[in-house]
């Protein structure tokens, strides 16, 4: 059961005052949780005394305490009013309104069963309004607590928002501005439906689940018509990118064509603050394609293409002698990552055609790879060797392959 505040908290005087204001909740909804409005604002006044205390007492034992009653406060069914009071304070240190954000997202998460149905659209439509506010870059880890709120706002309230990714796009889609918040929000979709601390039942996971598949094309489509002027706004529709990719196949052709996926090897070839993201995305398309090869042909056929800028890299790193070349580390790393994942998702090919010159390419990459005297990277090849090594002992029939391997 959740554990009242405490009454006998009595940290220093608070010089932050709480002003009143209309609540997510109505009387009526109120007392669905348990919270009353003369209740709510005197519960305020010491959830804002207690966030004095932990941030700006020099006593220890201040501080414990008042984390203690926080820790309580947050099991409470009057945190939802508190806190949605708290993020519309404008003057309110940064500290408490992420205490405020960070709140809103455990009761989404694990205490939604307290709201009444009733209140589901109000709440919503304040969420909806904060993570407005807070699209500043200096109100990033506040934006990104509500992005993932709303997400499992959306994955709770499932029939009661039904149309959550078109209310998005209205919302956020409509001005460069909001873009952000926009990406934010459908990078956390995929990924908290699949979040299984998430409190909710199966049905209500499929049924969102559902949903967000039918919406892929347009949110991916509307990843390739943005414009980003800044890396911060390029690493945000990659981010979003990987994100849906990881959560459900797409289309063979789709791929294929899509502009972001070559991008991936020209951020990893120049090395950028993008790499890492691209490597990433490269690795899960890679995954996506071993699941049947024959139907992503024209992917690998892309991937293929786009090995040989990374093999030249490779080699440019590698002629200044490899203890140079591990100055670059992070580049070696993201080369093999990609190669060794293309050889583990072309093993069936390899096998067939193992005198083709792409194949041989892959081969003798992976081998320097392996013989790179960092065992971070050395190793990252060694489940491809094992696999390998099966698949020609599998297939005695082909005993004169261990020659050429």
């Amino acid at each position: 059961c959740p554990h009242p505040p405490d009454p006998s908290f009595e940290p220093p005087c608070n010089k932050f005052r709480a002003r009143s204001r209309p609540g997510v909740l109505s009387s009526r909804e109120q007392a669905g949780t348990g919270a009353t409005s003369a209740a709510v604002p005197d519960i305020m006044e010491q959830a804002l005394q207690a966030l004095q205390a932990l941030y700006s007492s020099p006593d220890p034992a201040t501080k414990k305490q008042a984390d203690d009653w926080l820790t309580k406060f947050q099991q409470t069914p009057a945190a939802w009013q508190v806190c949605d009071a708290l993020l519309s304070q404008a003057d309110a240190p940064m500290q408490y309104r992420f205490f405020a954000a960070q709140t809103m997202r455990t009761k989404v998460q694990f205490d939604f069963y307290e709201l009444p149905a009733e209140s589901y659209g109000s709440l919503r439509d304040s969420m909806l309004a904060h993570i407005d506010r807070f699209r500043a870059a200096e109100f990033q880890p506040i934006h990104t607590m509500l992005a993932i709120a709303l997400a499992d706002l959306a994955i709770q309230m499932d029939q009661a928002w039904p149309n959550a990714v078109e209310t998005l796009f209205q919302r956020f889609g409509q001005s460069p501005d909001s873009y952000p918040t926009l990406l934010e929000v459908m990078r956390m979709l995929p990924e908290e439906n699949m979040n299984y601390r998430l409190m909710t039942d199966s049905f209500k996971r499929d049924s969102c689940k559902e949903r967000l598949k039918s919406a892929t094309a347009q949110v991916v489509q509307f990843l390739l018509t943005l414009q980003c002027p800044t890396v911060q706004a390029k690493r945000k529709v990659l981010e979003c990118f990987l994100s849906w990719i990881k959560f459900t196949n797409l289309q063979a052709g789709d791929i294929a064509q899509n502009p972001i996926l070559p991008e991936c090897f020209k951020y990893i070839v120049e090395g950028a603050e993008l790499s890492e993201t691209a490597t990433d995305i490269i690795i899960e398309i890679l995954r996506m394609c071993s699941l049947d090869l024959s139907f992503f042909q024209p992917v690998i056929q892309v991937i293929l293409a786009q090995l040989g800028s990374l093999r030249s890299k490779f080699e440019a790193l590698l002629s200044r002698g490899a203890e140079a070349a591990l100055e670059n580390d992070q580049d070696l790393l993201q080369i093999t990552r990609i190669y060794v994942e293309t050889g583990e998702c072309l093993v069936p090919l390899i096998m067939a055609q193992s005198a083709d010159p792409q194949v041989v390419s892959i081969l003798q990459v992976i081998l320097k790879c392996t013989d790179l005297p960092s065992q971070e990277i050395s190793s990252i090849p060694l489940e491809f060797w094992h696999r390998l090594a099966n698949e020609v002992c599998r297939h005695p029939e082909t005993d004169v392959k261990i020659d050429q391997f």
